[in-house]
């Protein structure tokens, strides 16, 4: 399997794991035993994701390049969804699947909320609503779960550059 299909599959598994949680299915076990399946095929594809992005084929004892690299991982209530070379890439894949769940009609705006100033701070989608202000007269907000985290991917390993 590809990094694309071990990913497909995961969201797949992911998605029964949720029905038979928290929806219809009314298994919590069945659910669980799915989520841990999920969470392997998504290992799987992050694995090989990561192995692609720094020039290494998943497999292969080919010298990759010295320099680290930056991956974008867009998650889910900490479940990985994937990796990719920029935010804006990560920032699609979420708002796309938090746009799948919402209902016909829906009136809300997401917006970008990083966890503190730096360049390189994870963000989390919200939804802010702007015709139900708070007490502050700001919109509310509501944290979506996914997030966007930058990741540093070393070429090698140094020994020298500690834990």
């Amino acid at each position: 399997m590809s990094s694309t299909d071990h990913s497909r599959e995961a969201e797949r598994l992911l998605g029964r794991a949720h029905h038979f949680t928290y929806g219809d299915g009314g298994d919590p076990a069945t659910g669980a035993a799915l989520a841990a399946e999920g969470q392997g095929y998504a290992l799987l594809a992050l694995t090989a994701a990561v192995a692609q992005l720094v020039g290494q084929p998943a497999g292969t004892e080919e010298t990759v390049p010295a320099a680290p690299t930056t991956v974008y991982r867009a998650s889910h209530d900490s479940i990985s969804m994937g990796l990719y070379k920029t935010r804006e890439a990560a920032r699609a894949h979420c708002e796309a699947a938090e746009r799948q769940a919402w209902a016909k009609g829906h009136i809300g705006v997401l917006g970008w909320v990083p966890d503190d100033g730096s360049p390189e701070a994870p963000e989390e989608l919200s939804l802010f609503w702007p015709d139900n202000p708070g007490n502050d007269g700001a919109p509310d907000e509501t944290c979506t779960g996914y997030v966007v985290t930058p990741l540093t991917v070393a070429a090698a390993y140094d020994e020298e550059a500690g834990e």
